[in-house]
């Protein structure tokens, strides 16, 4: 279901970007165009075969910025939200998919973790809309809302569209080489979208809780050292190359390095010409990206685990208890799913919310092979 929704959708956002309305020369885009531009969209990998602001009017824009939104959060997650907002009654099978789809056993879990995703992205998506305008508007006037509205959610979800071609077409963020405030904003709404909604709701939880999941701490600790590893070694490589960052001042060098290391997490923006930069940097680049886009899944030979009432951090057992299948500590016999951190892989994702008896059966016939 979840799959044909994906493939409707993007066949809708194809079709729409096809229309005369949605291009500057009235005359719609090609259609195997309209396809890749909505498919990169709604996968979020930034990916264009026309340049957002030269190609599109604001109609096509904000077709190209649904299709983000809704690929960023999830196509169910979204509809969810809205049917749940309106009161709208759900049926089994709803619900079924909505479980699966935010890794949730129950309907009053899926609400709760709906609640949170949709809560955080709001949040986050509403703060870089602000922080952005101070600086487009008075750039320029009211076209900078919009600009700082797309660019925040573009950011967010990681995306790497933008609407900068009126600088040059396909010219993302290197007009702001030398603004740093537009580079700090833009790299926290990466980082805030890259991290994971679970890993912020661990660090919300901190002051209470005062404790992380082995999870939360690798993709923390790692994170960092990737960003300012990588920062280190592109400023390193690209420092004197007149191509791409050799002719900026030694602050606007730092601050482009950190940038592209930042925005190397499937952001797809830059500030500096990636194509003038030396293969040894590309490659880097590809390690990187390569790194970032698995490092969800660090834990995945070392169980991310922990039992809040007795500090037990190792793997959390599945038990039988009268023909139902439980999560129990081995060490304290905690089974309070409220007082349980548990992370495993399932469809190919991370997941830290507990899941259905089917889902949980495969979880515990699972071998370790090491």
């Amino acid at each position: 279901i979840i799959l044909i929704g994906f493939a409707l959708l993007i066949l809708a956002g194809a079709l729409l970007l096809t229309l005369p309305i949605s291009t500057r020369d009235g005359q719609g885009a090609a259609f195997f165009d309209a396809l890749f531009t909505a498919t990169s969209a709604t996968c979020v990998t930034g990916l264009v075969v026309r340049d957002t602001w030269t190609q599109f009017t604001w109609f096509g824009q904000a077709v190209v910025l649904l299709l983000i939104q809704v690929g960023g959060l999830g196509l169910v997650t979204l509809t969810s939200f809205f049917a749940l907002a309106m009161r709208r009654r759900m049926g089994f099978r709803d619900l079924r998919v909505l479980g699966e789809s935010v890794s949730a056993d129950g309907y009053a879990q899926a609400k709760d973790v709906l609640r949170i995703v949709v809560g955080l992205a709001a949040c986050f998506e509403g703060a870089g809309i602000l922080l952005l305008m101070l600086a487009f508007v008075p750039q320029f006037g009211l076209q900078g809302i919009w600009i700082s509205i797309f660019t925040a959610i573009s950011a967010f979800c990681n995306a790497g569209f933008d609407l900068f071609g009126q600088f040059g077409a396909y010219s993302s963020l290197v007009p702001y080489v030398h603004n740093y405030y537009v580079q700090a904003v833009v790299m926290f709404m990466i980082i805030a979208g890259g991290l994971g909604f679970m890993v912020w709701v661990e660090l919300i939880q901190y002051p209470k809780k005062r404790k992380l999941s082995l999870h939360a701490r690798v993709v923390l600790i790692f994170s960092v050292l990737l960003w300012v590893g990588g920062a280190a070694l592109i400023g390193l490589l690209e420092w004197n190359n007149p191509g791409s960052m050799g002719n900026l001042s030694a602050g606007d060098k730092i601050m482009a390095s950190l940038f592209q290391s930042v925005s190397t997490r499937t952001a797809g923006m830059n500030t500096i010409d990636l194509a003038a930069c030396g293969p040894i940097t590309k490659l880097l680049m590809s390690v990187l990206q390569f790194i970032y886009d698995n490092i969800m899944y660090a834990e995945l030979n070392t169980k991310s685990d922990y039992c809040q009432c007795c500090g037990y951090d190792g793997e959390i057992k599945i038990v039988e208890d009268d023909g139902k299948l439980v999560w129990e500590c081995p060490k304290c016999g905690n089974r309070d799913q409220n007082k349980l951190n548990v992370a495993r892989r399932t469809c190919g994702y991370i997941g830290t919310q507990f899941w259905n008896q089917g889902r949980t059966q495969e979880i515990k016939d699972r071998v370790l092979h090491l």
